[in-house]
């Protein structure tokens, strides 16, 4: 099926979105009561290819109500260019998202759903809203027509997949999408409710992300997502867990945290067979001797010392303990990390220690590149999402005025303003006066847009209090290009002097 026109769905609702390849590629929709226009969670990243296929169904002056069923910066940023498109629509959504959307100074008129009976007449149709709190935001709801037993379900049966398709084709495969993305994004039990409220005769589904669903399927679905446990949800389990090792290491040593560590893995993983951690001359085995299966991650932190953390179960994996257990071992190796290196800090010996963070910035140092293989480049290839290289100079050398001191003092508040900028996932490494920031799951052109903003924002920033210094900043962006090593990809952001 090819996007480049609008899809009728059925006699009231047409696709006026594109297929931008992203791996959360939103859907829009536009329903149509005779002349009358309602468009549905319009988002910025469709808007190249939405306005144009509206004006291919009627004009944009027809469009009366835009729904806004859930907050997010990809509607707010769109809400710009409807203003100016169709100055005269009404803005329908709960009362809860509507506070956060006036901030923005739109001057929309509202149409508060909760202070209407949940209902929105049009000339011969009616839509009716029903209240999904939590399912991602607070005043979260679906749009449901009767006539035509179809529900707008915005985040709800939403799914993340590689390639977009409007109709489900695979129902496995598609079923275990769309579980992982409630697992990871929804609340489990707010989900639940939100289930449970739902029409009984739903005969289409239309979500903001993932395929349209239809027919049995739906009820299928439904089944599914009423079986998750919330002790399933993967999210939640490794935040429990990170949680309690946080804690731990605060009061105990590392031994001792190491092994109540394990006595919680038990209870989340059933099947846990041990838990290895090795640096150093030290090793740190608790549970059985051997296991079936094991995982494992292991590189070097300092110039002389390596750390593996090693994950032995006895049974074959499923999909989500995997995920669970890789995410798990990733976090693990960060912390535990850090925490070797203050112990190595100490030991004099050790002359060519080398930390992987910044002592200066708290971003990573240059030596983090011996782990960026193993923890970014190689699972992108593996399950094939882009991976961004982003590159910021501080042109410092040109104001001689500046001393080292304020040198200092502009590279840490730079950093801190990096870190509050980008997402956690994100990792910010620091040589010098350049940041390079690895960006997974982002493709060169989204890259390449953050990087313009934020070159922006710290030209225009004033470092160091009162001092108010300016600082002239400079730019570079990238994909990571997989057919050639991560030396060669470095080579070009004059990272060659790595010995990566």
């Amino acid at each position: 099926m090819g996007f480049d026109t609008p899809v009728k769905l059925n006699d009231n609702v047409y696709w006026v979105g594109c297929d931008n390849k992203k791996l959360l590629n939103q859907n829009v929709y536009l329903y149509k009561d005779e002349d009358i226009g309602v468009l549905i969670d319009p988002a910025d990243t469709q808007a190249e290819c939405m306005f144009d296929k509206i004006s291919e169904i009627m004009p944009l002056e027809n469009i009366k109500y835009v729904v806004i069923q859930n907050y997010e910066p990809d509607t707010v940023k769109v809400l710009e260019s409807i203003k100016k498109l169709m100055p005269n629509v009404k803005i329908v959504t709960h009362w809860k998202i509507s506070v956060f959307l006036n901030k923005f100074d739109l001057d929309f008129e509202n149409y508060i759903i909760d202070e209407n009976d949940w209902k929105l007449k049009l000339k011969n149709k009616e839509l009716n809203f029903i209240f999904t709190p939590f399912n991602y935001f607070a005043g979260s709801f679906c749009t449901y027509d009767a006539y035509n037993k179809t529900l707008f379900s915005s985040d709800l049966f939403s799914a993340v997949k590689n390639k977009f398709q409007l109709y489900v084709d695979k129902e496995p495969l598609y079923l275990y999408a769309l579980k992982t993305f409630h697992q990871l994004y929804l609340p489990v039990e707010y989900m639940k409710q939100a289930i449970h409220e739902l029409p009984k005769e739903i005969e289409f589904v239309f979500p903001r992300y993932g395929s349209i669903l239809e027919g049995k399927f739906i009820e299928k679905v439904k089944g599914e997502l009423l079986k998750i446990d919330k002790s399933k949800n993967i999210q939640e389990m490794l935040e429990d867990t990170m949680s309690i090792m946080y804690k731990n290491l605060i009061y105990l040593p590392l031994e001792k945290a190491m092994e109540k560590l394990y006595e919680h893995l038990i209870n989340t993983l059933p099947t846990l067979a041990f838990l290895k951690v090795t640096f150093n001359k030290n090793r740190y085995h608790f549970g059985q001797m051997h296991a079936k299966y094991s995982f494992y991650d292991e590189n070097r932190i300092a110039n002389n010392i390596f750390l593996r953390i090693e994950i032995g179960i006895n049974s074959l994996p499923k999909e989500e303990e995997i995920t669970f257990i890789e995410a798990l071992l990733s976090r693990l190796f960060n912390v535990l990390s850090m925490l070797i290196e203050k112990q190595i800090k100490g030991n004099l010996y050790l002359k060519d220690y080398n930390p992987v963070f910044d002592e200066l910035t708290g971003a990573y140092s240059t030596s983090y590149f011996h782990l960026l293989d193993s923890q970014i480049i190689k699972p992108s290839i593996r399950h094939n999402y882009s991976v961004s290289l982003g590159l910021i100079e501080l042109n410092l050398n040109k104001n001689e005025t500046i001393g080292k001191l304020y040198k200092e003092c502009i590279l840490r508040e730079c950093a801190t303003l990096l870190k509050s900028t980008f997402r956690g996932s994100d990792i910010i490494i620091r040589d010098e006066n350049k940041f390079l920031i690895i960006m997974p799951f982002t493709k060169e052109e989204d890259a390449n847009k953050k990087l313009t903003q934020v070159n922006k924002f710290l030209n225009e920033h004033s470092f160091c209090g009162s001092r108010e210094i300016k600082v002239e900043t400079t730019f570079k962006v990238k994909e990571f290009d997989k057919s050639k090593s991560l030396k060669e990809n470095l080579k070009e952001f004059d990272f060659s002097e790595v010995k990566v």
